[in-house]
């Protein structure tokens, strides 16, 4: 795959995830996280599973390592329930960057694990977008919409979650490469479905109703974040772990982006040159 393939991908998979995120942050207060993590995981699956049968199915072999895709279910699971929790707990002009410095992990585990060198060029940018996002997470941007319940169980859930999703987009390059990205995606939510069922089943997880006026909003969350699923998954499968990981965490500034336009916050000067030092970040990946 060229770079600039890499760079597509990775900046498709940040707009969709910071769409996606913006939008959980409301379902979320509505329904709770546990709730809006099941409903777009469930709708997900069922909706992706057609397009994984008509053109990954004839790739599929017994000997493909389901059992690992099995257990990548439950990781990205636990993970996304910190994620969701931060969301409905925190702040998420905190939690959103916080977040979104776990390609900062996946980025050191390309190179240790996989061998991965990026060019000189490209090292810089990746530098520089981290650097960008941490200074968002600094600039203090204020979001309106439902307070935050507990700001320190919102921060605590992001970061587990900042660890969860650094360590699995390794294990979603092993799965994507054998079985195919959308295969990996709906086995992958498909385990958690159950997972949350049988938690429901013993009272342990509770999962409430969902109403029929958010019916809309569940499928949007869905599409969008679906979709950023997949991106991201091809890419990191046929591509640079470093460099799609690394793009994929300026949905940070999607978020807070869609934040100042849709709900009239002001960005600070900090967030500018935050966002900026983002973009020569991009511009020196794709040069390199």
């Amino acid at each position: 795959m060229t770079l600039s393939t890499d760079v597509l991908l990775g900046l498709a998979a940040a707009l969709g995830f910071g769409t996606a995120d913006f939008i959980a942050r409301h379902a979320t207060q509505r329904l709770g996280y546990l709730s809006t993590l099941f409903f777009l995981q469930t709708i997900g699956s069922l909706g992706l599973l057609p397009f994984a049968l008509f053109y990954e199915r004839p790739q599929w072999q017994a000997a493909d390592p389901w059992m690992w895709i099995v257990g990548l279910g439950v990781f990205n699971l636990l993970g996304a329930m910190a994620l969701y929790r931060s969301l409905e707990y925190g702040v998420l002009s905190v939690v959103a960057p916080l977040t979104s410095m776990a390609p900062a992990i996946s980025t050191v585990l390309a190179v240790v694990l996989l061998g991965e060198r990026p060019s000189g060029k490209a090292v810089a940018g990746i530098a520089l977008v981290l650097l960008g996002v941490a200074a968002l997470a600094r600039s203090g941007l204020p979001v309106s919409g439902p307070p935050p319940k507990d700001a320190r169980i919102g921060l605590v859930s992001g970061f587990l979650a900042l660890l969860a999703l650094g360590g699995l987009s390794i294990g979603l390059k092993v799965a994507a490469a054998a079985v195919g990205p959308m295969t990996t995606i709906v086995t992958v939510r498909f385990v958690g479905v159950v997972v949350v069922l049988v938690g429901a089943l013993c009272r342990v997880t509770p999962v409430a109703r969902l109403p029929r006026d958010r019916w809309r909003q569940m499928l949007a969350l869905t599409l969008i974040d679906t979709s950023a699923f997949v991106a991201f998954t091809t890419g990191i499968r046929i591509g640079s772990v470093a460099i799609v990981g690394t793009l994929t965490g300026l949905y940070a500034a999607v978020t807070v982006g869609l934040a100042a336009v849709l709900l009239g916050e002001r960005l600070r000067p900090a967030s500018y040159a935050s966002i900026g030092v983002m973009m020569v970040g991009v511009t020196l990946i794709l040069l390199g």
